[in-house]
């Protein structure tokens, strides 16, 4: 049974290295894939990561990699929602401080939700002050919190599934 993604790559020799094959693709059980009702929300809570979702709904840490395929994360640095002390890091280290964040607009947003660039607001500022005055600022540490939260929701292979699609990555490997 795989229980591990990478485990079941072959190994392959590199200037003289020997590694795991990670350019294989593999075709898992793609009608559970393109089943939306064979998915489960959840939500992840502050903190948590993808090995703890995995061993929180799998009941193992080796089900990891279908967390990330689940929701064709690549990057689980990058593409992971990130916990309230990284999301201030990121802030601190993009902006220079929350502050700056906070007082910095990055687009603005009509009455009807719609975003437009900077570059935008300002050309309609030029021709009209009458057409600026239905946009709101949109502020970065707001932006920012708006794409980050958006990885809060996240889907998940029922479970049911996860032991044949773990076998049936073993035996695409083999």
């Amino acid at each position: 049974m795989a229980t591990q993604y990478f485990k079941n790559f072959p190994l392959v020799f590199y200037n003289n290295v020997k590694l795991r094959n990670i350019m294989l693709k593999t075709n898992i059980i793609r009608e559970i894939f393109l089943n939306d009702t064979n998915f489960y929300t959840y939500e992840v809570r502050d903190g948590q990561k993808p090995t703890t979702v995995a061993f929180d709904y799998y009941g193992s840490v080796d089900y990891t990699w279908l967390v990330l395929m689940s929701n064709q994360i690549i990057d689980p640095y990058f593409d992971w929602i990130l916990s309230n002390e990284e999301f201030d890091s990121h802030i601190i280290k993009k902006y220079g401080s929350i502050p700056v964040a906070q007082s910095t607009i990055v687009e603005y947003k009509d009455v009807l939700g719609n975003y437009v660039s900077l570059d935008t607001y300002n050309y309609y500022a030029l021709i009209s002050s009458s057409m600026v005055s239905n946009f709101t600022p949109v502020y970065a540490i707001d932006k920012e919190f708006e794409l980050n939260e958006q990885k809060r929701n996240i889907q998940l292979i029922d479970r049911v599934y996860s032991t044949k699609i773990a076998s049936e990555l073993e035996q695409s490997l083999a």
